[in-house]
């Protein structure tokens, strides 16, 4: 059985910015080809099944949205020498209706979400098998 080697951990970080980045920058397909075949996005409680799950959920986002997705205290566990588990709080700003080359307003994040992100080695190297966020603060929350 492989290990999983520094250079595996060292991927498996870059995996978890990369989805996050071309995400927000609307490479999307990228970020769909960061999916196993068979993993599985738990998104606004709505599960996405692999790259063509998450493109078809893709092609239904608004163009006038701008997100961004800070990954902060990241935490990598190996759990076996093919998955490893990374844990991190994942930080949403948005802004609707931008208009304008101009950066969009900063009212704070709209969203502090606890993430896990289970990574698998395959054939063509780590990809996303299953992801998953709680909400821990919500801006648009009433109590």
């Amino acid at each position: 059985m492989q290990a999983v080697s520094p250079a595996d951990l060292l991927e498996c970080q870059s995996l978890v910015s990369l989805f996050f980045r071309h995400l927000d920058g609307g490479a999307l397909q990228h970020a769909a080809d960061l999916f196993a075949p068979d993993g599985v996005w738990i998104r606004q409680g709505k599960p996405l099944q692999g790259p063509d799950g998450l493109m078809r959920e893709f092609g239904h986002r608004s163009t006038t949205v701008t997100v961004r997705h800070v990954v902060s205290s990241l935490a990598l566990v190996p759990e076996s020498a093919e998955t490893v588990t990374a844990y991190f709080v994942l930080t949403v700003y948005r802004h609707d209706d931008r208009t304008g080359g101009g950066p969009a307003p900063l009212d704070g994040p709209e969203l502090v979400r606890d993430a896990t992100m289970k990574l698998r080695r395959l054939a063509a190297g780590w990809r996303i098998h299953h992801l998953s966020a709680k909400t821990v603060f919500d801006r648009n929350h009433k109590t």
